[in-house]
C-alpha cells in the first residue's frame, strides 16, 4: 500500500512542516492573550524594591531581609534590574 500526500503542496512534504509550524505559532500567539505575568512577579518586584531600598541606604535599611523567605535567593541581580526597569518603562 502506497500512501501519498495529497495534491495540494504537490509533492514536497516539507511545505506541510511549514504549515504546521506557522499554524501553531498564530494559535499559540491567539491562545497566549495574558499570559506574560507569573504568579510571583508583584512579589519579585516588592522585593527588588526593598533590596533597592538597601543599596540606596548604605545598608541601613534592612526590610528586604525580613520580606517573606525571598531574602534566601540574594537580591543583586534584582537591585539592578529594577532601576533599570524604571530607566526602559520612561
Amino acid at each position: 500500500m502506497n500512501i501519498r500526500p495529497p495534491k495540494i503542496f504537490g509533492n514536497n512534504p516539507d511545505r506541510y512542516y511549514w504549515l504546521i509550524l506557522v499554524g501553531l505559532l498564530v494559535l499559540m500567539m491567539v491562545l497566549s492573550g495574558d499570559f506574560c505575568v507569573t504568579f510571583d512577579e508583584w512579589a519579585q518586584f516588592e522585593y527588588g524594591r526593598r533590596v533597592v531600598a538597601y543599596l540606596i541606604s548604605g545598608g541601613s535599611d534592612h526590610s528586604s531581609e525580613s520580606y517573606r523567605n525571598l531574602f534566601m535567593y540574594g537580591g543583586f541581580l534584582l537591585g539592578f534590574a529594577l532601576p533599570l526597569q524604571h530607566r526602559s518603562a520612561g
